[in-house]
């Protein structure tokens, strides 16, 4: 099993840094992230990813839930367990690089839940939107602490 990282970067309007990837996978709007190297932790491979990705150094603060899948990487069969974590940003800035063809990342913008909701592409993991719900509640952004509550398909953020 491939073990990988996620940010959900959060901007205090209520959108989400999400990217648009193509071959060598399956088309899909995902947020940056990806595999964990070496001996390092879930949270510093999502900063690292986030860097690499997009260019922000926000860092990776709560985690918000587990998802794994299987899907195809260059015509092999993956099976992939990605763990996500919340970052909030009042920063709309995206970098002057290019996003990353090579890497099978085409575009990258700030989007709404309604806009990834409308998406002609698929977005992973297929239920985002509803997981986000919760967590870009930018009125909740003035009293950060919240509970969790996890249960088999994630977990749920209260602010």
């Amino acid at each position: 099993m491939r073990v990988a990282a996620r940010t959900v970067l959060v901007h205090e309007t209520g959108l989400v840094l999400v990217q648009l990837h193509g071959g060598p996978h399956a088309v899909h709007w995902a947020c940056p992230g990806g595999g964990v190297e070496g001996q390092e932790s879930l949270r510093e491979a999502a900063r690292r990813e986030l860097l690499e990705e997009a260019g922000r150094q926000d860092a990776p603060g709560q985690e918000l839930w587990t998802w794994e899948h299987d899907f195809a990487f260059d015509g092999r069969p993956v099976r992939q367990r990605e763990t996500y974590f919340l970052a909030r940003t009042d920063d709309l800035t995206l970098p002057a690089q290019d996003p990353d063809p090579v890497d099978g990342i085409l575009t990258r913008r700030w989007s709404s839940l309604e806009e990834l909701d409308r998406a002609p592409e698929p977005v992973w993991p297929p239920d985002l939107t509803t997981r986000l719900a919760d967590v870009m509640n930018p009125s909740a952004w003035a009293d950060p602490p919240f509970a969790r509550a996890s249960g088999r398909s994630g977990c749920r953020i209260r602010w």
